[in-house]
């Protein structure tokens, strides 16, 4: 009882059997979809809070990295962050709002998983400034930069009913993905 929470990530060794099979199989087909069309960017999103869709990026991005292709995970919730906790990160250095802002390069701010090799910008605080930093120059260079250098950038954005980031920046990528 003590024991401290864990977040339901298919990396996760007390996570059943079932869960993993099914967010991997799930993870096949949008991967045969996505590169059946020559896609690369997927923003996944929800219609309200708590609907579990950091969860859902996490666990694609995880297991697009298990298949070893080279994927970026990038927390684009950038009023409420939630990757870092899922991956148990302790964020010291900078974040997507440092790269956004222009203060620190991409690469600078990148993070590694150890289990998959997945690459994570990832944020820590929150911001009242999203939609500005969303709809940037930086953020269409960042993502040009992500489909030069990774097979698959996943990005975790905020919920439709909180703000409009996610329509904002359903030009920029090539799917979206509604969590419900």
């Amino acid at each position: 009882l003590r024991r401290k929470s864990k977040a339901p990530l298919i990396i996760n060794r007390l996570i059943k059997k079932s869960f993993i099979e099914d967010n991997m199989s799930f993870c096949s087909t949008l991967e045969y979809h996505m590169r059946r069309h020559k896609q690369q960017v997927v923003l996944v999103t929800s219609v309200g809070e708590n609907e579990g869709k950091s969860t859902v990026a996490v666990n694609l991005a995880l297991a697009l990295a298990k298949k070893h292709k080279r994927v970026l995970l990038m927390d684009c919730d950038m009023r409420k962050p939630a990757c870092n906790i899922l991956m148990g990160r302790q964020l010291g250095g900078p974040g997507m709002i440092s790269v956004l802002s222009g203060k620190t390069e991409a690469e600078q701010a990148l993070l590694q998983e150890k289990q998959t090799g997945l690459y994570m910008l990832l944020e820590k605080k929150g911001t009242r400034h999203s939609g500005e930093l969303i709809t940037s120059q930086r953020m269409q260079a960042l993502l040009q930069w992500a489909r030069d250098n990774f097979d698959f950038v996943v990005l975790d954005l905020p919920p439709m009913s909180a703000v409009t980031d996610a329509e904002r920046m359903v030009d920029m990528v090539d799917a979206s993905l509604l969590v419900v």
